[in-house]
């Protein structure tokens, strides 16, 4: 049971940080300033929770509800890009 819950923060964890990377990579920014989006600011918009992917890189469960904000979220942003 702990080994499932470890390999899912372990999978939606390497989710985020991906879309994160491509996100930051359809928004660049000039030399020297901050990405476009960073882990809080995911966090932010995601779930209203900018300690998000903090606590998921610490090992924190998150909830059913949270994952499935996280995902919704995520595609989206990913659909706007698209259209």
């Amino acid at each position: 049971m702990e080994y499932d819950r470890i390999a899912a923060n372990a999978q939606i964890l390497a989710e985020i940080e991906a879309f994160i990377e491509r996100y930051n990579a359809r928004h660049p920014r000039p030399e020297g300033y901050l990405p476009a989006m960073g882990p809080s600011l995911f966090g932010r918009l995601a779930t209203n929770n900018p300690a998000l992917v903090g606590r998921l890189r610490e090992g924190s469960d998150i909830k059913q509800s949270t994952l499935y904000r996280i995902r919704a979220f995520m595609a989206a942003e990913d659909a706007d890009l698209i259209e």
